[in-house]
């Protein structure tokens, strides 16, 4: 026994069609922001590798300049005493310190750098399934969708068979719908 199809509304399968539609948009775009983002993280760890070299040698010539000064500082005698020597030692470590700092900072980099292609290779292959999904699937699937819609549209506004009459009309008999043999 065949059942009736029974469909209430179509304007649901196009909301879902148009909440798809914005979907392959969304993903679309968010794959070329990534996309972006991993080519503008590479090139700003590069140009913080040379920043934090540039800033080694400067805290180097710092640290040089400090340790002169206090060198300086030592050898003056002040009435037979040796001159204090506090602002020149605080000088100098805070120097190293920041020396180090750029060293610490120049190591994570330089780290970051060696991480960055791993990470990056480990992420394209996930990154291109979902490419192809929503360049390629998701269009068959929203053109599927279109068709099924499409289908049931037409479904609904066809009309039904005409229903017999009350009044019964002449059947053909047998012979009468048969066609004649030829000879």
């Amino acid at each position: 026994m065949a059942e009736k199809a029974r469909v209430l509304s179509v304007e649901v399968l196009e909301e879902l069609r148009a909440a798809l539609v914005l979907f392959r948009q969304d993903a679309s775009a968010a794959l070329s922001s990534v996309a972006l983002v991993i080519e503008r993280a590479y090139v700003w760890l590069e140009q913080q590798e040379r920043f934090w070299k540039q800033e080694i040698r400067k805290r180097e010539e710092a640290v040089s300049e400090a340790r002169l000064e206090l060198q300086r500082r030592k050898m003056m005698e002040i009435l037979d005493r040796p001159a204090d020597t506090t602002e020149q030692e605080k000088a100098l470590r805070r120097a190293q310190a920041r020396l180090e700092e750029a060293e610490r900072k120049l190591r994570a980099v330089k780290a970051w750098l060696v991480q960055w292609p791993r990470a990056v290779n480990e992420y394209r292959p996930i990154g291109q399934r979902l490419a192809d999904f929503v360049d390629v699937e998701m269009l068959q699937l929203l053109a599927w969708m279109q068709g099924r819609i499409q289908a049931l549209e037409a479904y609904l506004t066809a009309q039904p068979p005409a229903v017999a009459s009350e009044t019964p009309t002449a059947v053909p008999t047998l012979a009468e719908a048969s066609p004649a043999p030829e000879h």
